[in-house]
């Protein structure tokens, strides 16, 4: 008799193991599935990160390089108005006031550049903000998803062997 009701408990604590055993095969498949997808969505993103600060370190070179060229225009502005006023010649004043007014233009437009480019310097700052923001609320969602999955299932589990033992 009492060897029965030990194979029976044998039998059962096999029957459980083994489900036991399915239940986190299944369960390990579905989380490396999903930390796959994610893995691969972070370094998308990761990817376009890199490709947004390479893009912002382009800018502040172009605007350094142009805020360098208005400041050496502003000088051969000032240089050529130091000159305009010490010449007496018509002419010469002439091509003077011309050269400072094409001068003038090139400065304008340089610092309407410098602008333009200030400004999308700032959105690709936003942007590369926004991506990071997603990365950190992508893990979080992937923590709490991964928690409440496991607990659901554990449940599950308990539920099951808890019907297993009553028969």
């Amino acid at each position: 008799m009492l060897n029965e009701i030990a194979k029976k408990l044998a039998l059962k604590k096999t029957f459980f193991m083994t489900q036991l055993d399915s239940f986190f095969n299944a369960l390990q498949n579905e989380y490396q599935e999903i930390i796959h997808k994610q893995d691969l969505e972070l370094s998308l993103l990761k990817e376009k990160v890199q490709k947004y600060s390479k893009d912002i370190e382009n800018l502040v070179k172009i605007r350094d390089s142009l805020s360098k060229q208005i400041t050496q225009l502003k000088a051969e502005n000032s240089r050529l108005k130091l000159l305009l006023s010490k010449k007496e010649n018509g002419k010469t004043n002439d091509s003077l006031l011309k050269e400072n007014s094409e001068l003038s233009r090139k400065v304008e437009s340089l610092e309407y550049e410098l602008e333009r480019l200030s400004k999308e310097n700032r959105m690709l700052l936003e942007i590369k903000d926004k991506i990071l923001d997603i990365q950190s609320n992508i893990a979080k969602g992937t923590d709490s998803y991964s928690q409440n999955l496991l607990r659901q299932k554990s449940e599950d589990i308990i539920k099951e062997i808890k019907e297993t033992l009553k028969k």
